[in-house]
């Protein structure tokens, strides 16, 4: 059993960190440095994109995790169910991310980096 939790420690981390480097690989958070006199507002649909694709990878990460903790239940109800509610609260938050995505776009397009893919 230790053994099994050891492991999917390392895969937990292992997703943690690699996962949201393949995500802004092709993104470039800070244009500019923060020792030049832009303005504040530049910094905000970065920051928007950052929080948004970091909590997207967190949701898609405790769905995956979730799927283990049902492989490893071993037919235990209790963990069953608690998998099963993860699974849920990461749907859920899934949701909530998309909703606040579009909204952002429905808001002011500009906030959003990509908000013209979708046709808005």
């Amino acid at each position: 059993m230790n053994m099994k939790r050891n492991i999917l420690k390392k895969i937990g981390v292992a997703t943690l960190f690699l996962f949201p480097m393949s995500v802004f690989a092709e993104y470039q958070l800070l244009e500019k440095s923060f020792t030049s006199s832009s303005d504040l507002l530049d910094y905000i649909p970065a920051f928007l994109s950052w929080v948004v694709g970091l909590s997207t990878a967190l949701a898609v990460f405790m769905i995956v995790y979730s799927g283990f903790m049902i492989l490893l239940s071993a037919g235990d109800p209790g963990r069953l169910t608690k998998a099963h509610d993860h699974i849920k609260d990461a749907a859920l938050g899934l949701a909530i991310i998309a909703v606040s995505y579009i909204l952002l776009i429905q808001i002011n397009g500009g906030l959003v980096p990509g908000s013209s893919l979708f046709g808005f």
